[in-house]
């Protein structure tokens, strides 16, 4: 019963979505997924470096990696090895936070474009109506109806569906 009723929500919010707003949709879950992985990196990586900061005989099962660092740095100390591990932390890091500002932008802009485009059509709904229908109906809850009602769902409702959604992807991933 539950399940039937999210499908058939989801699917009510889908309807609501333009063409156009249903490619950038799978976009932004394209780029969720990314995000997701870039998560899961972000914390996965983190033991084997400390792991090789702590421990200069577990960096010796990796030889590849220790000719690496000296390519890198001319020898294979500990304190070269020390840079290296400081160094991918950095570029992974710097790298997640690039990407997930990126992937904010995009959600962002993904949001606040659905808010126009939903604006636009329920204006131009309006418009279209007769005479008539503007004399019996008051024209501020026309207008709350386009500026504070759609934006109240794509800001509240698009944006709570994204987020669940993207944290979902991290908890379950």
């Amino acid at each position: 019963m539950k399940k039937n009723l999210i499908f058939k929500t989801i699917n009510q919010f889908l309807n609501i979505l333009s063409k156009r707003d249903h490619a950038q949709l799978a976009l932004i879950l394209l780029m969720m997924l990314g995000g997701m992985l870039i998560e899961m990196l972000g914390i996965g990586i983190i033991l084997p470096i400390i792991s090789f900061l702590l421990d200069k005989d577990y960096i010796e099962q990796f030889p590849l990696l220790i000719r690496f660092i000296q390519s890198i740095f001319g020898d294979s100390s500990s304190s070269s090895i020390i840079y290296f591990g400081v160094l991918c932390l950095l570029v992974i890091f710097l790298s997640k936070a690039l990407y997930l500002t990126l992937y904010a932008w995009r959600q962002n802009s993904f949001v606040f474009g659905v808010n126009r485009t939903l604006g636009e059509r329920l204006f131009s709904a309006y418009i279209k109506q007769p005479y008539i229908f503007h004399v019996n109906h008051n024209s501020s809850r026309m207008i709350q109806n386009i500026i504070a009602e759609v934006g109240m769902f794509s800001g509240m409702v698009m944006e709570a569906f994204l987020i669940i959604i993207a944290e979902s992807m991290v908890l379950f991933g």
